[in-house]
């Protein structure tokens, strides 16, 4: 018998929510900078929300939920596990 646990999974890596956002602009053919526009942000500061440079806030994790779908709560938390990940991580500036 193995000590191998099947329910604990650890990774040594993260994922910002940024690569789920874009996956949903590639799949719907929207650019960056239309992107910018639906949530009223600057292109560059879009760029930032893309690469995990911009944290989610409330605010936009509601913008998010109405332009691109899912709800606040799994943007806020798709950020929360970004942020912790990257402290486990030993990533953080």
């Amino acid at each position: 018998m193995s000590d191998w646990k099947t329910d604990e999974f650890i990774p040594n890596w993260t994922s910002a929510p940024g690569e789920t956002i874009q996956d949903i602009l590639v799949e719907r053919s929207i650019t960056v900078e239309q992107f910018g526009k639906i949530l009223d942000l600057d292109e560059a500061v879009a760029k930032e929300l893309l690469v995990g440079n911009l944290e989610i806030t409330e605010t936009l994790a509601e913008k998010l939920a109405q332009s691109l779908g899912s709800t606040k709560a799994f943007w806020m938390k798709r950020e929360s596990n970004y942020r912790e990940d990257l402290i486990r991580l030993g990533k953080t500036k």
